[in-house]
């Protein structure tokens, strides 16, 4: 497998991976709108192919500021940059890729989100009244994530109701969960990604940082995607 296969794999776990922590952007930290959030990331059970695992991120910033909110991850050494905004009073999430010297842009509304979520599995989540855990100096409740596969499996996730939100979870596969995500896991192309916030951070965001490029070409979802898909062939 070369460097643009792995690239056109991890950019799929990518957008997983938006989907799970999406939530973040409302009144946070004692009343204040914005800050950052950093995970780590760690793989319980890596990828097979050395070239694939050799790139894949370490750690994550999750930024956010007066209801929007921004993540981006970097790949094969900022060859392609990929950014996810959402604005959670509108309901609209805008992906920015970045390719070589090209940049593209999608939007996507509630209408349009199944089409993001159509590969995620079935799921059930149970909570555990007695499971509590500090993560990043929050008090976070524990719930236990049972997904429905050929070879069915749970993992442990925590959240905390600390972080007060808005609507959390609209535009993510967890619905069920009334919280911020702490610590959870995903899994893709045999992949399993554990996220675990270390820290959260009470920093002034600058709005520029949630407003499009200028040079952005806007296209649809399926266009960045066959974009990322042409590196492999």
């Amino acid at each position: 497998m070369n460097i643009f296969r792995s690239i056109s794999i991890i950019s799929t776990i990518v957008v997983i991976v938006f989907l799970f922590i999406g939530e973040v952007g409302c009144e946070v930290l004692g009343g204040k709108s914005e800050g950052v959030i950093i995970y780590d990331i760690t793989y319980p059970k890596p990828h097979a192919d050395n070239s694939t695992q050799a790139i894949m991120p370490s750690q994550m910033e999750f930024q956010f500021k007066d209801d929007k909110y921004i993540n981006n991850l970097s790949i094969a050494f900022g060859y392609v940059n990929i950014d996810y905004v959402v604005n959670n009073q509108t309901r609209e999430l805008i992906e920015v890729a970045k390719i070589g010297k090209h940049r593209y842009a999608a939007q996507i509304n509630e209408l349009t989100l199944p089409s993001l979520l159509k590969d995620i599995p079935a799921y059930s989540v149970k909570f555990i009244a007695a499971g509590t855990k500090e993560i990043a100096g929050f008090k976070c409740k524990k719930a236990v994530v049972s997904i429905a596969s050929k070879t069915p499996y749970s993992f442990d996730v925590y959240y905390t109701n600390d972080i007060a939100l808005t609507e959390p979870n609209w535009c993510t596969p967890f619905k069920d969960i009334p919280g911020t995500l702490m610590e959870y896991q995903i899994e893709k192309f045999d992949v399993i990604m554990r996220f675990t916030a270390k820290e959260v951070k009470n920093l002034a965001q600058d709005a520029k940082e949630f407003t499009l490029p200028a040079d952005v070409e806007f296209k649809t979802p399926q266009f960045i995607d066959d974009e990322l898909k042409k590196m492999q062939e």
